[in-house]
């Protein structure tokens, strides 16, 4: 399907633009909550993935801008930076969402997911055993030389 972002503020230029995005796998797009947007509709084909919304809105730590300074572009001045993890949250195709794999009750996600972490643990313990075996090369290849240093008189 294809994404539709409209500005609202007026028909003049530098307003009334319309952009179309044609939306691929792994794309997102982040757009002020005050545009007009809309989706098409999508007929999903076999092995499509879901199509995944996500909306929040954004604004300003101080709070909302005061209505006579409408002309004030802050929206793009803003910056999203995210301070925590985000969680593990699962969709299903009925479009309900879910904390967790165990309330949405797909079990083969669950175990794509423990593979996914596994994966991940022994890649990490892999890389700390290399680190630690090499340090150990290291420390065999000095008491090896100092030993070669010491000269009997």
């Amino acid at each position: 399907g294809k994404l539709r972002i409209g500005d609202p503020r007026g028909h003049s230029p530098p307003f009334g633009r319309e952009q179309i995005f044609t939306v691929k796998p792994g794309t997102i797009i982040i757009f002020p909550a005050w545009l007009s947007h809309m989706a098409t509709s999508n007929k999903a084909e076999e092995g499509d993935g879901a199509r995944v919304v996500i909306p929040f809105n954004v604004g300003p730590k101080q709070g909302p801008l005061p209505h006579n300074l409408w002309y004030r572009d802050v929206p793009s001045q803003m910056r999203v930076e995210r301070k925590s993890q985000i969680e593990d949250w699962v969709v299903k195709g009925d479009g309900q969402a879910y904390e967790n794999v165990d309330q949405a009750g797909d079990y083969d996600l669950k175990e794509q997911l423990a593979a996914a972490k596994r994966k991940q643990r022994q890649a990490k313990a892999a890389k700390k055993g290399k680190k630690s075996q090499k340090k150990k090369q290291t420390q065999s290849k000095r008491r090896n030389s100092d030993e070669d240093d010491i000269v009997d008189v």
